[in-house]
């Protein structure tokens, strides 16, 4: 039987997978939005006439690219932190 006890190190190491997974994503189309995405460099290398009529997208844009990346940097930090603390309880059985 599972005691309480026993749930946080039980739920320790699938959490962080999951926070994983999602960080890697999250960082994976940041960057491949950043860099490879040929309509993003377009967005912001277009003339001043074209870009003061899409400067709300492209400033909307850039935010959620950012948002992709600090999100993504931070799931990947908690996922670190969750696999030590799976360690830790695990060396205390």
């Amino acid at each position: 039987m599972v005691t309480s006890a026993r749930i946080p190190p039980l739920l320790a190491r699938p959490m962080a997978v999951v926070c994983a997974l999602s960080g890697c994503y999250l960082l994976g189309t940041g960057l491949y939005d950043l860099f490879v995405d040929h309509d993003t460099a377009e967005m912001f290398t277009k003339g001043s006439s074209q870009l003061i009529s899409r400067a709300i997208d492209a400033e909307r844009y850039h935010s959620m690219i950012c948002y992709r990346l600090t999100f993504g940097a931070i799931l990947l930090v908690l996922a670190h932190i969750l696999n030590r603390l799976h360690r830790w309880w695990r060396t205390t059985e």
